[in-house]
């Protein structure tokens, strides 16, 4: 039998991306602090590939601008090339999720 953990489990994969998740959070938190948790928010990674929200365009051009800092400190964390590619996207933020 095998273990939920070997191979590409689903499951695996689903922890995976919720610490990738989680950990681009602390990142937005620790580099633009509570605004910039109430401003942006990692809501998915899948296929190699953050996905932001931001709620206004400034807040996006500010990811846009630290988008290679955040995709080293993420692929320090994870593993080379773990994480390929920020996709920022402009749209309201789910706060009622917020685990930090």
């Amino acid at each position: 039998m095998k273990s939920a953990f070997s191979g590409k489990s689903v499951f695996r994969n689903q922890v995976h991306a919720s610490m990738v998740t989680v950990f681009c959070n602390e990142l937005i938190l620790g580099l633009w602090g509570k605004f910039g948790r109430e401003q942006a928010k990692a809501i998915h990674f899948k296929k190699n590939i953050i996905t932001i929200s931001a709620t206004n365009s400034l807040i996006a051009q500010e990811l846009k601008f630290k988008n290679n800092q955040m995709l080293r400190d993420l692929n320090k964390k994870f593993g080379p090339d773990m994480v390929k590619k920020i996709k920022i996207i402009q749209k309201g933020i789910d706060k009622s999720d917020d685990l930090i």
